[in-house]
This record gives structure tokens, sequence and C-alpha cells, in this order.
């Protein structure tokens, strides 16, 4: 995208900015032109606070004279304003890695406070075993986190995929780890059930790759995915990690970044 075509959506975003907003801002070409002419709104007299999903945002928005606030005070935030970094051949946006990106997902997350206090609301019936099981595994607590990417903690999730359950199991892998399946029952709803094989499929991912981010870009994308692209850059001579290969933007976008961003988002609603 040209930079011209970033510096209109900048623009066209910035005609949605009210007072009294809280605004999000993103990284990049596209935040850059928006925290710019957001700036130039606050310094004509707009009332606006912003939380800004990077460094650099932050510099550029103190620079220009944005006031900044956090998520320990405003949780919720009524627009975030970010661009892509590219568009894929399906006309998916992607972003970059790292932590600008769980930043992010935060800002995405905070400015969906219903949304967020639904899926709250339903985990507290299920957090606590989950954790407990995870502890007695030595296994990242982190993890417990997983159903809300996956299923929104919702027993009843079923996606187009056939996965089922608040851990999305399709039929083939619930059959693997023992799930029944039958017209009476779905092992894969039963909350005690489908966390036992999850919490081994998970582990049995993190031994084959001694790696806990491959481990869950396997269980989103599949582990024979993930293997053939780990194949095809070692067959490259180039590094096999996690933020190396080329994976799906759903795998990429939906699963680490999404875990890790969530927990602290939801420490503030316990805390709340």
């Amino acid at each position: 995208m040209s930079d011209d075509l970033k510096k209109q959506a900048a623009l066209a975003a910035l005609d949605e900015i009210r007072s009294g907003m809280v605004v999000g801002l993103g990284t990049g070409s596209t935040a850059t032109h928006f925290i710019r002419g957001l700036g130039e709104k606050v310094r004509t007299g707009m009332k606006v606070v912003a939380i800004p999903t990077s460094e650099e945002s932050r510099r550029l928005a103190e620079e220009v004279g944005i006031p900044l606030t956090t998520f320990k005070v405003h949780l919720d935030i009524d627009v975030t304003v970010d661009g892509a970094d590219e568009v894929s051949p399906h006309l998916d946006l992607i972003k970059g890695l790292g932590g600008a990106l769980v930043r992010e997902k935060m800002a995405y997350y905070a400015a969906r406070p219903e949304y967020l206090q639904r899926t709250f609301d339903r985990s507290r019936m299920y957090l606590y075993h989950i954790v407990e099981e995870l502890e007695k595994r030595g296994m990242p607590t982190e993890l417990a986190l997983l159903p809300m990417v996956e299923s929104a903690f919702n027993p009843m999730a079923y996606s187009r995929a056939h996965a089922s359950g608040i851990w999305q199991f399709v039929p083939g892998t619930g059959k693997r780890f023992e799930l029944r399946q039958n017209w009476w029952y779905d092992g894969r709803r039963d909350i005690v059930d489908s966390t036992n094989a999850a919490l081994d499929y998970l582990q049995y991912l993190y031994e084959m790759y001694g790696d806990w981010q491959l481990a869950l870009a396997s269980y989103n994308w599949g582990e024979n995915a993930v293997a053939r692209a780990v194949e095809k850059n070692r067959r490259a001579g180039k590094p096999t990690d996690y933020a190396l290969l080329t994976m799906p933007v759903e795998t990429l976008d939906r699963m680490l970044q999404s875990v890790e961003a969530c927990a602290p988002v939801l420490e503030l609603l316990r805390a709340d």
C-alpha cells in the first residue's frame, strides 16, 4: 500500500474520533499518520486520552501532545486505530510479530469490554480446574487462557471445521485422545475429560519441539503442518524458530499473541 493511501486511511479514521473517547494507538506507518493527525485535533481543542501499543507510538503521541493513559485507568477503549503490514492473497490483513502485536491484541480485547466480560463470566466455572490441572503437570498456567482464544470458554462452541468444546477438538483428534463421541454424548464438550485430553495433547506437542510457541502453533494449525514448515526452513538452512516459519495468518494472529494479551486484561477484570 502506498504512503498516500495509508495517509488517506488514517485521515478517514480521524473522522470517527470524538471528544471524550479513549483511543488505542497502533504501530506502523498508517498509525503514525493517524497519531500526527490526532495531535492536531488535540491542539485545536479535542479532548481524548490514548493508550499506545508500542514505545514508538508512545513517543510520537507525547511529541504531538496527546494525553496518554493505561489499562489500569481505562480498561474500556472506544476505538483502536492501526494499519496492516501487508495483505494476503485471501485479503487477510497481516501484522508483524513481537511485543507491539501483543499490546495491539490487548487493545483489541479492551475495546470489546462486553464480549470480554461475558467470556470472563463463563471462564469462572472452568478456570480453577484448568489451572489446578496445569499446576499438577508443571505446565505454564497461561495455557489456561487458551480456551478464551479458541472458544470464548463456550463448551457448546462448534466451528466450521467441526471442532467442538472449549478446547475446540476436531473429531479425529478427539478420538485420538480418547474423547468418546456418539449420538448421546460428546466428550469434547465434557470439561473434565476435554481438559485432560487437551493438556495431554499440549504436552505431547511440547515434547515434540521443546518449545511452547511451536506447541501452540501445532495445536491450532496441526502438528503435521508445523512439522512441514520446520523441515522446509531446515532444508533451506534457515532457523526453525516460531517467528521465522511461514504459517497462516490465523495461526500467527490468534494463538501466542492472543493468549499473552488476554492474561493482563483478565487480571484487570479480576481486580475490578
